[in-house]
């Protein structure tokens, strides 16, 4: 967000400069009612260029995708989220989180939970009151032949509500994941 405000300044500036060469090439007489019209148009030009902006990152940020591999994406929130070795995704991403449908191995995203909960340090409760990082460890590290239908992960959950759930399907091999952040 800030990113885009920068942005919106950046153009508001470059606005500025030609604004500035356009005051100096006008006769001298004139200049008090330009340089008055210049700064209206400055601070009025000011909030379209950050709304603009924003606009045009968001079409590329938020909407519906569907890619190959984590490498397809962009937005840096959800590559953080997503396991790495995820493939056949499809995700919806708004600005408050995602949500992502994609294929990878038990062995795989049960080890992306457990790092991404030792690099956050959260170990909070899911919300059905149990400790999420407990019943990750508590999962079988390898499938066996008593697969039940599914895993339900919850990742680290941060104080203001930022974090993940997955519901792993191990016949398919697919995982849908509901991530929020702020």
């Amino acid at each position: 967000m800030f990113a885009d405000i920068a942005v919106g300044f950046v153009l508001t500036i470059c606005l500025s400069v030609g604004l500035i060469i356009g005051f100096l090439a006008s006769p001298l007489r004139k200049r008090k009612r330009i340089g008055s019209l210049f700064t209206a148009c400055l601070i009025i030009g000011f909030v379209p260029a950050c709304i603009g902006v924003t606009e045009w990152k968001a079409g590329m940020r938020y909407g519906t995708f569907q890619v190959a591999s984590v490498h397809g994406l962009s937005d840096k929130r959800v590559i953080m989220y997503l396991p790495t070795d995820a493939v056949d995704i499809q995700l919806d991403s708004h600005a408050g989180g995602f949500t992502a449908t994609y294929t990878i191995g038990y062995e795989q995203l049960r080890s992306h939970v457990l790092a991404h909960f030792e690099r956050s340090g959260y170990r909070g409760q899911t919300s059905h009151g149990e400790n999420a990082y407990q019943q990750v460890l508590s999962s079988p590290q390898q499938l066996t032949e008593e697969i039940p239908q599914e895993f339900v992960f919850s990742g680290p959950r941060a104080p203001n509500g930022a974090g993940y759930t997955i519901v792993y399907n191990p016949h398919t091999q697919r995982a849908e994941q509901q991530s929020s952040y702020w």
